[in-house]
């Protein structure tokens, strides 16, 4: 939502789309807990970028999952990848505090 590129429901415009996600789990969580999620862009393409995510238990103080995922800008009425617009890329490099 931050850099602009959350989509209208259903999609019908420039918008992101999950190309790709892993996920390493280092420890169980247990309910009730608590976690703390970071997210980082770790990288920007041409029609895409990656994030990095660290989950973290309040409860273990530790980190329980480290995820890694590919975000694909997409035009939702084509069905064809596009430039990751230039407000996007200025809103992210603020939200990260370095460019890209």
């Amino acid at each position: 939502i931050r850099i602009g590129l959350w989509p209208e429901l259903p999609p019908a415009g420039i918008g992101p789309i999950l190309a790709s996600i892993s996920c390493d789990y280092r420890r169980p969580v247990n309910f009730p807990d608590t976690v703390h999620i970071g997210a980082r862009v770790t990288r920007i393409g041409n029609t895409s970028f990656q994030m990095e995510h660290t989950i973290v238990s309040e409860a273990q103080n530790a980190v329980v999952a480290e995820a890694g995922s590919t975000i694909v800008v997409l035009d939702y009425r084509d069905k064809k990848p596009v430039p990751v617009p230039p407000e996007a890329r200025k809103a992210i490099a603020a939200l990260e505090g370095r460019e890209f």
